[in-house]
């Protein structure tokens, strides 16, 4: 009968919830039948006027990066992003040496949905790789720039130890020996033997950076 099922469930629950079920429970914090409810950062997002990027990849799009250079070493990004109905357009600095593709998407995408959710490793690789493809062209300027003043560097100091041929600055140059390599101590007399087979020209090379001549140490 229906009674005795009412008590036996009554007995069990006096069981399960010795203090009573509903001070364990209280009935306005359970979700309704069928109901999905939100995850806190994304109820309290709502409730604060924010919005969270969307796990759809297929909803996430980078429409356009325009990169504005104010230096060969720093550049401007300015992003077109959307995310299902929403767009906005975000500018931010990036600097060649210190900054990373990687790390620059993250803070990206942190301000771009401007909440304590997590950022979705998927949407970070894909706009890194947007971000790398638009600033190719920049990144191979900046590299040839500091190639440029390592080779000058390396010859002055060269030349300043006696040493003019061409072909051994292509050396140290193929070999990717730089000023600050030797200048820290990086090599030895031994490790330059190769290199400078000729005693002289070896041995006021390592005068020079035993007495710490001044140079730019410059490292890429």
């Amino acid at each position: 009968p229906l009674c005795v099922f009412r008590a036996v469930r009554i007995r069990w629950r006096n069981r399960q919830f010795p203090g009573g079920y509903h001070s364990t429970m209280p009935s306005s914090s359970l979700p309704l039948s069928g109901s999905i409810q939100p995850s806190t950062s994304r109820r309290t997002a709502r409730r604060n006027g924010r919005r969270s990027l969307s796990n759809n990849l297929s909803l996430f799009k980078v429409e356009k990066i325009q990169v504005v250079s104010q230096d060969l070493t720093n550049v401007r990004l300015i992003l077109t992003l959307l995310d299902g109905d929403r767009k906005e357009k975000m500018d931010v600095a990036f600097s060649f040496g210190k900054s990373s593709s990687i790390k620059t998407a993250r803070d990206i995408l942190n301000q771009f949905q401007d909440s304590t959710a997590d950022i979705f490793p998927l949407h970070v690789d894909m706009l890194a790789r947007r971000i790398n493809e638009a600033l190719h062209e920049h990144r191979e300027v900046f590299n040839k720039s500091q190639e440029l003043k390592v080779r000058l560097s390396l010859e002055d100091m060269l030349i300043k130890a006696g040493i003019t041929d061409a072909k051994v600055t292509k050396l140290f140059v193929e070999n990717e020996i730089t000023v600050a390599d030797l200048m820290e101590g990086c090599l030895s007399e031994n490790d330059l033997k190769e290199i400078l087979p000729k005693l002289g020209p070896r041995r006021r090379l390592m005068r020079i950076v035993r007495n710490g001549d001044s140079y730019d140490i410059i490292s890429v």
